[in-house]
């Protein structure tokens, strides 16, 4: 059985007040956390997960070892994240690809 997450689950807007960014991004390590000890196999950031900030939210899913998908969103000029993961259960391979549909609200910085 394969674990993934859609998204959105650190918060539900691309817009986030400056005073909840360090709270926001502590709940957001506490459920990656989680996630992690639940077997994630791969999360596809949500339009309002990339308010915390890309590249940080890169960096936390790597120290809590939750892999990110998303192929088709670029922050600041760069690809934040990897467009794919493969899982192999059993001897069966799954490619796992993050897309974002067009109509997502990105932070400013962000495009599809």
């Amino acid at each position: 059985m394969l674990v993934v997450d859609a998204g959105d689950f650190a918060w539900k807007s691309p817009g986030m007040p400056a005073a909840r960014l360090p709270q926001q991004r502590r709940k957001a390590e506490l459920q990656l956390a989680a996630f992690a000890k639940g077997g994630m196999d791969a999360l596809l950031p949500g339009d309002g997960d990339l308010a915390l900030d890309a590249a940080w939210l890169q960096g936390a899913a790597d120290a809590a070892g939750v892999p990110l998908v998303l192929a088709n969103v670029q922050c600041q000029g760069a690809r934040p994240f990897a467009p794919a993961a493969v899982v192999d259960r059993g001897g069966v391979k799954s490619l796992i690809v993050g897309v974002m549909g067009e109509q997502a609200r990105l932070p400013k910085g962000c495009v599809v």
